[in-house]
């Protein structure tokens, strides 16, 4: 009988704690936010990530009523900015805006990451997909994927090629392979150092964003030569899919998505999730940041968001796995 009553006792005060911190995460994400939110970007300054980004943060700054500041973290592997992502306090008050090539391929291409990629992050919201486009200075005179192979073999060694993210550095593996080919890959930390790089010659071809280059390719400064896209872009359409140009490998989908630490409380995440979805679908936010920058809005619950991380992280592994690149 002692024991029962001590029992049932225990039972209600474990009852009663987990009442009071669902009480308070409930009170929490009501009060939410009563400071200044910082969000760290995994990307460097300048760039359609970031430019979008910062009209996020402006829409969210207006309805919360805090200052909403971009932090950028590029650089480390990708690994840098997910890694203060996950080491913050779960309190809401540090987001994070990251791509699969911080919280996917990490885990397959990094060996000492200083955080659980997989357990401590939570997915809050998917923004956008980002159509890649692969893209040769205009100098070069290549207007086809055997063009330039065709360059390439007469200038061994000399032709340099950005791949910002692993999905284009493995695209360029694959060229190089099947080609018996020598271009090179030079790292930078962002979209707009490499572009500035390509349109000065130091670099001859750059497969990113398709949102970047509309101004230059209308000035004939670069040529576009592919898009990772399953179909051709509506504002393309004369230019073929990388699977029409003859690229057989993995592909994965470039995007950006809102996330947070694993320890956030879901009524927090699911408070921020439906402030950032209604920002999402506001027809002029979503003609003016998404539609006219050559973006694919995604949307959707946090359920949705982890699905999708769950999928494109096994993809990753096959393409990781496929290209044979060694653990750094």
């Amino acid at each position: 009988m002692i024991r029962t009553s001590a029992y049932r006792a225990m039972r209600t005060v474990t009852a009663a704690a987990i009442a009071g911190l669902i009480g308070i995460s409930t009170a929490h994400a009501q009060s939410y936010p009563t400071k200044p939110i910082r969000i760290i970007s995994g990307v460097g300054v300048g760039g359609t990530f970031d430019i979008f980004m910062r009209a996020l943060a402006d829409e969210l700054q207006q309805r919360w009523k805090q200052a909403v500041v971009i932090e950028p973290r590029p650089g480390g592997n990708f690994v840098t900015a997910a890694r203060a992502c996950a080491t913050a306090v779960p309190d809401g008050y540090t987001l994070c805006s990251l791509s699969g090539d911080n919280i996917v391929f990490p885990e397959f291409l990094v060996r000492d990451l200083g955080f659980n990629i997989r357990g401590d992050l939570k997915p809050i919201v998917n923004l956008f997909f980002n159509p890649q486009m692969l893209v040769v200075t205009s100098s070069l005179n290549a207007r086809t994927l055997d063009e330039v192979a065709a360059a390439a073999k007469l200038r061994p060694k000399t032709l340099a090629f950005v791949a910002p993210a692993p999905t284009s550095r493995l695209f360029l593996e694959d060229f190089n392979r099947k080609h018996g080919l020598d271009i090179v890959n030079v790292p930078f930390r962002g979209g707009s150092d490499a572009l500035s790089n390509l349109l000065s010659g130091s670099i001859h071809f750059i497969f990113t964003g398709a949102a970047n280059f509309p101004p230059l390719i209308e000035d004939g400064k670069i040529y576009p030569l592919a898009v990772d896209s399953t179909r051709r872009l509506a504002d393309y359409p004369n230019v073929p899919t990388v699977r029409e140009a003859g690229y057989t490998g993995a592909l994965v989908r470039n995007y950006l998505g809102l996330v947070g630490q694993a320890q956030m409380p879901d009524a927090l995440v699911a408070q921020i999730n439906a402030q950032v979805n209604a920002i999402m679908n506001d027809p002029t936010f979503r003609k003016r940041q998404l539609i006219e920058r050559g973006l694919e809005p995604a949307n959707g619950s946090p359920q949705d968001f982890a699905a999708f991380i769950a999928a494109d992280r096994i993809e990753s592994e096959k393409l990781v796995k496929e290209a044979n690149l060694p653990m750094q």
